[in-house]
């Protein structure tokens, strides 16, 4: 027997027009940080989470029943090409202009606008290394691609990387550069943004001998060293004082230039770059400067908690290793070195080189609270990396939402937000939730960008058949089944943002500063409202001035099936048949253990029968400018695992690692979908989005129709039109 299931979408209402007015509060007067839900969401959303609750249909299969008698079925997709022919699920129209035809874009009310003032959303894509610089006939190619494809900012990662854009003495090579010229002028004629960053994965010239070996990227020592930070405006002023012949313009005078960022994946505090207990004795003797005095100073103004009276006396520079006084005393003086060796790199970039563009810092989970006040007074929008690496995980069943809940934690209220690194790692048999989770949330989120990593990483393979590293997005088919989808879905906000707002005030100078890059997560949790709340209304930090202790705040508990205020979102992770669902009017979709199942989506329905081995993700969006109820032309995704032809024999995959030889093969998932209304006609589609055959359509009366997949000719996509 089938597990029936109806997604209850509690609210249908998006938000009033009084709601749409932002109501980022930043001055608030308070000394403790203080966690505040309004009070005109909370019973809403406890009123939904109970009819969630009691109107759920749970199955009463046991684990496995219906993958033990089904069979895996796997196809060969046609592998995408960089094809920019007009088809069905082409979204070239959402990029109606080169990128900066009106103007700079910048931040404002918490969004980013532009000239127009105008809101805009960006779904980006990675490029890293020497994939930032495809050969000149390529280049054009690609662009068109990507426009296609729904992406309209491309973030090019690493360009210092060894062989990329600097030879081994630092200089730019000449030839990278007109290569990097003629891609960003692609980008831009087609619509789409770029970023490029000053320090990612290169190491600087005099790192040697032990730094080099405990921070081969000299991150850590390049939040205090003078020299590093001498070479990376060095390095600035070269590169956006460039003139691009084919554009005319200087990098820091580029409108199509979104922003700039200083260095990736960086902090003074102890992370995944280094820990600053572990410098050598010489740059541990130069960070030592100024400390006497700093204590000094710290202790007359009694900011200091008491400590034990040699360690007052000897005022040296304490370890993350000392007593938990000078622990506290350490993180605030790195805070205060990190915080002006930033703010001054910042302050040349945009002062004397007069860069016009937005400029990021890093990203604020790097440091804790410490990155999150570094970036809220540096940077111009806050930044933040997320990979799911549990191959054998979902992430559906992750108890906090896993990397989606954590990435909420870091949201600031009034500048927006972006996550410009999303991923879920390969080999995995649940690559196919990547999108579909990320629309949901960053849609419920109100987030500003979302950027995918990486289409190629590090290496020019744009067009390969077979999944190509541990994340790239070319040549993975149960990733790309739902890119575009995605693409629409975020740009056109399609998932409506939550109607209540969670809050976690933080003061200008906290009296503690947890530095883990999971602070975040820990600080909200601690305070009743755990990364879980993401599923249900919007999560925010809001700052004020002045200082004091952390405090306990208030909040709706959450628990078990997890439903958003606006009705649109449901997350069961528990369960036999564990799911996530968005029920919008113009998206429909789901992921889980859908083996053996049905889904009512009031008015179009999703039944599965048993595959093996039970996990996939389908998705029908309105290709048109209305709600699938009224909609002409509909788009039908659906995977489940895929997987290389053969395995690799190398052990291990990394980043670089072929995976075994192609074709990548994709599962196939038996679906029927009955749909409002009638008569449709239904079509395969290729990857580049052309016909390749009907499938028969039946009309069960003059309101419904179905429309059943088959093994034979089986595809990642469907069109659906009338």
């Amino acid at each position: 027997m089938s597990a029936k299931f109806q997604h209850n979408r509690g609210q249908n209402a998006r938000r009033s027009p009084a709601l749409e007015v932002p109501n980022h509060n930043l001055g608030r007067a308070s000394s403790a940080i203080i966690l505040a839900s309004f009070a005109h969401a909370s019973l809403a959303s406890l009123l939904l989470l109970l009819a969630c609750h009691t109107q759920q249909n749970f199955p009463g299969t046991t684990p496995g029943s219906a993958a033990a008698v089904a069979e895996l079925q796997l196809f060969e997709p046609k592998s995408a090409l960089l094809d920019d022919r007009h088809t069905l699920t082409d979204l070239s129209y959402l990029n109606a202009e080169p990128a900066g035809t009106h103007g700079f874009v910048r931040a404002s009310l918490g969004h980013f606008v532009d000239d127009r003032a105008s809101r805009l959303r960006f779904f980006g894509v990675n490029l890293s290394g020497i994939a930032c610089l495809p050969e000149r006939d390529t280049a054009p190619r690609l662009a068109r691609h990507f426009r296609k494809l729904g992406f309209n900012a491309v973030r090019l990662h690493a360009l210092d990387a060894p062989g990329v854009l600097l030879a081994a003495d630092g200089q730019i090579v000449p030839e990278a550069l007109a290569l990097l010229d003629h891609f960003t002028a692609a980008l831009k004629a087609e619509g789409i943004y770029f970023s490029l960053g000053l320090h990612a994965n290169g190491g600087y010239l005099g790192l040697e001998g032990e730094a080099k070996q405990r921070f081969p990227q000299g991150k850590v020592l390049d939040r205090f060293h003078p020299p590093f930070l001498d070479a990376q405006r060095d390095f600035a002023r070269r590169l956006l004082g460039h003139q691009n012949p084919e554009t005319q313009l200087e990098y820091r005078a580029e409108p199509a230039l979104l922003y700039l960022e200083l260095s990736n994946e960086d902090t003074i505090f102890p992370s995944s770059a280094g820990t600053p207990d572990d410098l050598p004795d010489d740059y541990r003797a130069e960070l030592a400067k100024g400390y006497a005095p700093w204590i000094a100073q710290r202790t007359a103004e009694g900011l200091r908690a008491p400590g034990p009276a040699d360690e007052e006396a000897k005022a040296e520079l304490p370890t993350f290793r000392g007593a938990p006084a000078a622990r506290a005393d350490y993180a605030q003086y790195l805070h205060e070195r990190e915080q002006n060796s930033v703010r001054s790199l910042a302050e040349f970039v945009r002062g004397e080189l007069g860069l016009r563009s937005m400029l990021l810092a890093g990203q604020v989970h790097f440091g804790g609270l410490a990155g999150v006040l570094r970036e809220a007074e540096i940077s111009d929008f806050i930044d933040a990396h997320g990979h799911w690496s549990s191959p054998d995980q979902s992430q559906i069943r992750a108890p906090d939402l896993g990397t989606l809940g954590k990435l909420a934690s870091y949201r600031v209220f009034g500048k927006p937000f972006m996550v410009s690194e999303y991923a879920s790692v390969a080999p995995s048999a649940y690559a196919a939730e990547m999108f579909p989770l990320l629309m949901g949330i960053a849609g419920l989120q109100d987030w500003d960008a979302v950027y995918a990593f990486a289409y190629a990483d590090q290496k020019r393979e744009y067009e390969p058949a077979r999944i190509n590293g541990v994340f790239d997005l070319a040549g993975h088919p149960a990733k790309l089944a739902f890119l575009s989808t995605a693409a629409a879905a975020f740009r056109r906000g399609l998932v409506a943002p939550g109607l209540g707002r969670v809050e976690l005030s933080v003061p200008a100078r906290p009296s503690t500063l947890p530095y883990a890059e999971d602070a975040l997560p820990n600080l909200w949790g601690a305070q009743g409202a755990p990364p879980t709340m993401a599923a249900v209304r919007q999560l925010g930090i809001t700052l004020r001035a002045g200082s004091g202790d952390v405090t306990a705040g208030r909040s709706s508990p959450v628990s078990g099936v997890l439903g958003s205020d606006t009705g649109e979102l449901l997350w069961d992770a528990q369960g036999n048949h564990a799911r996530f669902s968005i029920d919008a009017p113009s998206l429909k979709a789901v992921c889980g253990w859908l083996s053996n199942s049905a889904l009512d989506f009031h008015g179009v329905k999703f039944e599965l029968a048993d595959f093996s081995p039970g996990f996939a993700c389908a998705s029908l969006l309105s290709l048109d400018d209305a709600p699938i109820a009224t909609a002409r032309r509909l788009l039908l995704s659906v995977s489940g695992l895929a997987r290389n032809a053969q395995g690799s024999q190398a052990g291990a995959p990394n980043a670089l690692s072929p995976f075994g030889a192609g074709p990548a093969l994709a599962q196939y998932v038996p679906i029927r979908v009955t749909l409002p209304r009638a008569p449709w006609h239904a079509d395969a589609l290729d990857a580049a989005g052309q016909p390749t055959h009907a499938l028969a359509v039946a009309h069960v009366n003059a309101a419904e129709s179905t429309i059943s997949t088959a093994y034979q000719g089986a595809a990642m996509s469907y069109a659906f039109t009338r």
